[in-house]
């Protein structure tokens, strides 16, 4: 329970509050009465802090203390209490009595909660486009770069498929195992330059285009046995025991008896001289020629005519008979082959020329130096290697002849890896993989925002449809406030969501609503929502000016339903309030007099309290008791009469706390005091009925000056306008002198001033 405000400042009004001395306690039931902008809702606002557990972000600078029953409850640990605090206020209607949709079709969010509810679907509506644009926008860069990948894929694909005049299906799909399986080994497949272009030809080669083997060079290397041979042969002599020295020496005239014996075999005369033969002489010539001769001869011709039988015979194929793949190789190592062939026949062709001079001067020595032997090495050792590379570019050839599907279809294989390799390398589709990740994970984060906003979305929905069960209760309360043709509100679906609207009884929708309407509406609503607390006996309620703009018939019927909600009858005991505690704060006498009128049959000063705020200075405002003529008189024709009579008959009138009353209570008096002597039902100015009163120069002479200053957001007037504030004393003095006509009057009032 709040027992007092101790202080308060840097909350508007009250700059620096202090509570005065002889400032009585809250009660169960408190009143607070001041004009209009004398800080009650100011004073509000400091209950709601309350509620909220909270200073309002806009009241920082503001400190308080308020003393409780369990102790002080200041900024400080506000955020602790467990007091149970609910105010209406201009500020609950302002945050409670929210409207959407269009101007046509107002849509009412009754209650700040569900108006932040509507606010956070509205916003998560918003959001949840964004993601959706999101995630849309995420798929269109993926395909968008799918579809740009693929056709880099493709082109790759029909240009590998065109290059290797491939026949069989080679789309994107075979070129993306390709680099999956690139990408999975780890390897590089990329061919060097020769392998490129020599897989390139097989590849390029028309299974039509296939060629018959060619003959491969034959591994013929006796030149080094021969020549080891011959070197033999020609430095041995035949047997010459029977030889004829002259012979011997003359080798030509050796061959030429040689050649006659054989002509001479059954001759008896010499066929050159024609003298008789000499049997002697021919025997002696026999034994000359003798068996080991002829066998040597023999054994030379042998040597010779194995060295012819090994001359190199290589007849190379022509150009278009190699394949495409080897051509150029082969071509090459054949030159290079007939070259060493030709120099290896030559140095066979040398070596029998000096064996046939061997067989014509058998007992002469023919040598073979040691240069000729290098240089025969030298021959072969090159006739050799050519012969091996011819070979091996041979056997190449004729096995990519025997085997040529098989190859081709390997070099293919080759060219295929080698060309996705290089697409790999150019093109980077990890590159591309990472994006399509980022793509990915982007739609599903958006997707995921999505989920959880269309579930939040959900439970706000379920949230405001919550709320729709209440709309009967609250109708009822405005009914009972406004009567029966006021407006209700009515649950309707707008794009499958349940809301409020508000209509009048005829159906139509309720577009402009007066002032007093909508402080019934959310006065309502408040009393509705205060069926939310559980423990309301525990509850501490602050209501400020539940009657603005509201006429007397209407302040009433507020009247009723405040006894009806916060109070119970009790008839031995009276009046006593159903919450914990309970304040009222109005401008309005009329409401003041019907609230006083609750109050318990005894102790009622135990019970109840009763304030008064007003002006101090244009930046100040004091809370204090309620003076005793406020307290006395059910009017508030009274208290503004004292006001005035104080002012009229004090010594000092420099106080500033009593000006700042004056402007207000002089409008004010002569409003109720003309109309109650002039009640026209047609011209209700305040200023027509004064002329018709007091007279036209007097009525201006006394209006004129609070007129200017009544309005209090023109307060500060009275600061700055010291010629008029000089003319109040006159404009007082007139107006009692003009109440002095009216004797009885006069003196009723004076009666109830306090003594």
């Amino acid at each position: 329970m709040l027992d007092r405000i101790k202080s308060i400042k840097g909350l508007a009004v009250y700059e620096d509050y202090v509570i005065p001395n002889g400032m009585i306690d809250f009660k169960e039931k408190n009143i607070i009465y001041g004009w209009n902008y004398s800080g009650k809702t100011t004073l509000s606002r400091l209950f709601s802090f309350l509620e909220h557990k909270a200073v309002s972000p806009d009241c920082q600078n503001c400190t308080f203390e308020i003393e409780t029953n369990n102790g002080i409850v200041s900024e400080k640990n506000i955020a602790e209490s467990n007091l149970v605090v609910r105010v209406f206020n201009a500020d609950f209607i302002n945050e409670n009595l929210n409207f959407a949709g269009s101007e046509a079709k107002p849509i009412l969010l009754l209650g700040a909660d569900l108006d932040v509810a509507q606010l956070e679907i509205d916003k998560s509506k918003a959001k949840l486009v964004r993601c959706i644009k999101g995630a849309e926008d995420q798929a269109a860069r993926s395909a968008n770069l799918k579809k740009t990948f693929d056709k880099i894929k493709t082109d790759a694909a029909s240009k590998i498929k065109s290059t290797l005049s491939i026949v069989a299906a080679f789309g994107s799909n075979h070129l993306e195992r390709l680099i999956e399986k690139i990408e999975a080994t780890n390897e590089s497949y990329l061919l060097s330059r020769t392998a490129y272009y020599n897989d390139l030809k097989l590849a390029r080669t028309a299974d039509e285009e296939k060629l018959s083997p060619i003959t491969e060079p034959a591994e013929n290397y006796k030149l080094t046995e021969f020549t080891v041979a011959a070197k033999r042969l020609l430095e041995l002599k035949p047997d010459s025991v029977q030889a004829i020295e002259k012979l011997v020496k003359n080798p030509k005239i050796e061959r030429w008896v040689e050649e006659g014996l054989e002509l001479h075999e059954s001759e008896t005369n010499c066929q050159f001289c024609g003298n008789e033969l000499d049997q002697e002489i021919l025997n002696e010539f026999r034994a000359h020629f003798s068996r080991s001769l002829i066998e040597f001869r023999k054994t030379l011709a042998t040597l010779i005519n194995d060295i012819t039988s090994n001359l190199v015979r290589y007849s190379p194929p022509k150009n278009i008979e190699i394949n495409l793949l080897y051509r150029t190789e082969f071509m090459y190592a054949s030159e290079n082959y007939q070259l060493a062939a030709h120099k290896y026949n030559e140095a066979l062709l040398a070596i029998t020329e000096k064996i046939k001079n061997k067989m014509l001067s058998p007992f002469s020595e023919i040598f073979i130096d040691n240069i000729d032997i290098g240089t025969i090495l030298n021959t072969q050792n090159t006739f050799v290697q050519a012969t091996e590379k011819l070979l091996k570019i041979t056997k190449q050839n004729n096995n990519t002849t025997s085997n040529f599907p098989q190859l081709k279809s390997e070099a293919i294989e080759r060219l295929k890896l080698h060309y996705a390799q290089t697409f790999i390398r150019d093109e980077n589709p990890k590159s591309y993989a990472r994006k399509f990740k980022i793509y990915a994970n982007h739609r599903a984060r958006y997707g995921t925002i999505s989920e959880a906003l269309k579930i939040k979305i959900q439970e706000l929905e379920s949230q405001i449809s919550l709320a729709l069960p209440g709309s009967n209760e609250i109708n009822k309360k405005i009914e009972y406030l406004l009567g029966p043709n006021c407006v209700q509100i009515i649950p309707i679906r707008v794009s499958n969501e349940e809301r409020f609207q508000l209509r009048r009884r005829s159906g139509k929708i309720a577009k402009h609503l007066s002032e007093g309407e909508k402080t019934a509406i959310a006065f309502s609503f408040f009393l509705t929502k205060l069926g939310e607390i559980e423990n309301f006996d525990e509850a501490i309620i602050y209501i400020d000016d539940p009657i603005s703009s509201l006429d007397s018939n209407h302040i009433f019927q507020v009247n009723s339903i405040i006894k009806e909600t916060f109070f119970r009858n009790d008839k031995a005991k009276g009046w006593t309030a159903n919450c914990k505690q309970i304040f009222f704060s109005t401008h309005n006498f009329e409401f003041l007099s019907l609230l006083r009128e609750i109050q318990p049959k005894f102790n009622s000063s135990k019970k109840s309290s009763n304030y008064l705020i007003r002006k101090t200075t244009p930046h100040k405002s004091s809370f204090e008791p309620m003076p005793a003529s406020m307290m006395e008189y059910p009017s508030e024709y009274h208290f503004l009469f004292e006001v005035l009579h104080e002012f009229h008959t004090a010594d000092d009138k420099s106080d500033y706390k009593v000006l700042m009353l004056l402007p207000n209570a002089v409008r004010r008096f002569v409003e109720l005091y003309t109309y109650a002597k002039y009640p026209s039902p047609t011209d209700t100015s305040v200023d027509t009925r004064a002329e018709k009163i007091f007279g036209s120069q007097q009525s201006k002479r006394i209006l004129k000056v609070f007129h200017f200053f009544s309005h209090a957001n023109n307060i500060e007037r009275l600061m700055t306008n010291s010629d008029l504030m000089c003319d109040v004393e006159g404009a007082i003095d007139d107006l009692m002198t003009l109440l002095e006509a009216d004797p009885t009057h006069l003196e009723a009032l004076k009666a109830g001033l306090k003594s």
